[in-house]
């Protein structure tokens, strides 16, 4: 069975979207949808883990996918695939990984 599982990071990450969107928009079911679609995803990539985009810059391993505006960043794993983190795509990514 493909899992998904997620980095304390990544965790915190999807519940920032929450309640950023729920604030920004005063809706906290537009933020749930958001994490939602991110975790739906994430089923796909689990099942499919070298779909993708492989990110070189990164490591050999981490890829990604995108949800709206936020990049999934995440490593394959034997039984599916481990999201590192969660980051909006207006951030700069090496940045917002303490890697610039």
């Amino acid at each position: 069975m493909s899992r998904v599982q997620l980095t304390s990071a990544a965790e915190s990450d999807l519940e920032e979207i929450l309640v950023f969107i729920g604030r920004e928009r005063a809706s906290p079911e537009a933020g749930a949808r958001v994490v939602e679609a991110i975790l739906s995803k994430a089923h796909v990539y689990a099942h499919h883990p070298l779909l993708g985009t492989d990110l070189p810059e990164l490591d050999s391993t981490t890829r990604a996918f995108v949800v709206y505006s936020y990049v999934v960043l995440y490593q394959p794993d034997a039984d599916g695939i481990h999201i590192v983190r969660v980051i909006h795509s207006a951030q700069d990514l090496l940045g917002a990984l303490g890697l610039a």
